[in-house]
C-alpha cells in the first residue's frame, strides 16, 4: 500500500483541514496520568503470560 504524504503549508486546503482537526483534538477531554501501568491494571502483567 502506498502511502502519500502532504506538507500542509504547501496545500491552504488540506493545511485548514489539519489546523480544525488539532483545535478538535486540544479541545477534548484529558485525564493525567501519573502512572500509565497502575492506571491501566498492568502491574501484574507478565509478558509470559501471552503465551
Amino acid at each position: 500500500m502506498a502511502v502519500h504524504s502532504f506538507n500542509v503549508n504547501e496545500e491552504p486546503e488540506l493545511k485548514q483541514e489539519y489546523i480544525e482537526k488539532i483545535e478538535k483534538i486540544c479541545k477534548g477531554k484529558f485525564k493525567k496520568i501519573n502512572n500509565f501501568s497502575e492506571e491501566f491494571g498492568l502491574n501484574d502483567f507478565q509478558y509470559r503470560d501471552l503465551f
